[in-house]
């Protein structure tokens, strides 16, 4: 389940922490790019059969001329389950 979240197995970057499990889902991710600098990602979130909310929080650390580079993102993404999809897969639309 974490390969599906981006934990890649290429030693760059690993999970401090994963749980997904009970509508919640929380994890950190911290990358050491070869270039130098750091990246941690946490995501806490809920989930069901009906809705999501996840709240992603980025800080990342580059090395620069004048110093460390510094950048924070939080990004909070929702959603809801809206109703079966049409008979064959596809839209409508597309199909007359």
């Amino acid at each position: 389940t974490e390969a599906m979240f981006g934990g890649k197995e290429d030693g760059a970057c690993r999970y401090e922490s994963f749980q997904l499990g009970g509508g919640k889902l929380a994890s950190v991710l911290r990358c050491s790019p070869p270039q130098g600098g750091a990246v941690v990602t946490r995501v806490s979130g809920e989930y069901s059969d009906a809705d999501y909310r996840v709240d992603t929080r980025v800080e990342a650390q580059a090395p620069g001329d004048s110093g460390p580079q510094k950048m924070t993102m939080a990004v909070q993404t929702s959603g809801k389950r809206l109703g079966d999809c049409p008979a064959g897969g596809g839209n409508k639309e597309k199909a007359k």
